[in-house]
């Protein structure tokens, strides 16, 4: 609890100082609007992700498509949306940064992030499936029908 609770201090002071800096800069009633702003743009990105991760999630099962960059997704979102809740700065900006993310996951692939994660594209089909009698996964056997006996 207290490794936590060291994390997060410095966080809320440089929030403060931020938002202390800004509103000195743009004034109080600029500030305020801009907070209102991105908290209401929070909403609309918690609102909309809700039932878009499980639609997506659904599609691409029964399109046979690695779900993975969908979850990926609408995890960015969901945090985007959650930091842009929060009054302040510093987390309006990584909220932005993780929204505009979520719409490319694949930006984070150089950084090997998401490993895993590619696009549905890269993964509809593996070089083991396209040709499995090619590369020895064939499974041979017998079989009976129950229903004749």
């Amino acid at each position: 609890m207290r490794k936590i609770l060291g994390l997060f201090v410095p966080l809320l002071i440089i929030e403060v100082v931020i938002f202390l800096e800004v509103a000195s800069a743009i004034s109080s009633l600029n500030t305020v609007i801009l907070v209102m702003f991105t908290t209401a743009l929070a909403l609309l990105i918690l609102r909309d992700v809700s039932g878009k991760i499980i639609n997506g999630v659904k599609e691409s099962l029964t399109q046979r498509v690695n779900p993975a960059p969908q979850i990926t997704s609408g995890f960015f979102r969901l945090i985007a949306g959650l930091l842009l809740f929060l009054p302040g700065f510093m987390s309006d900006f990584i909220g932005l940064l993780l929204w505009l993310i979520s719409f490319n996951p694949d930006i984070l692939a150089p950084l090997k992030f998401a490993s895993g994660f590619g696009s549905p594209k890269q993964n509809r089909q593996s070089d083991n499936t396209t040709d499995p009698e090619g590369n020895g996964q064939v499974i041979e056997g017998e079989f009976r029908n129950l229903k004749d006996d």
